[in-house]
């Protein structure tokens, strides 16, 4: 996580994947099953991050919701 980007991968097999996004293009985010986030972005694309526990997904939703906040 960057002032302006989302960046992340994951290289556990045999989903090799990454992520790599403006912040501004994202609309909405939401928890679901509690370690699951949903991104909903402003160009219908959406993409989803799954942590191990539930703390660690309600910590980064909340660092993504201040990031992408209007200033």
């Amino acid at each position: 996580l960057t002032t302006f980007r989302i960046f992340t991968y994951s290289n556990q097999s045999p989903h090799y994947s990454f992520i790599n996004y403006p912040l501004r293009l994202i609309e909405s985010i939401e928890i679901k099953d509690n370690v699951t986030l949903l991104f909903q972005c402003k160009d219908i694309r959406s993409f989803r991050l799954t942590f191990v526990s539930a703390e660690k997904c309600s910590f980064w939703w909340k660092k993504f919701t201040e990031k992408t906040l209007l200033p």
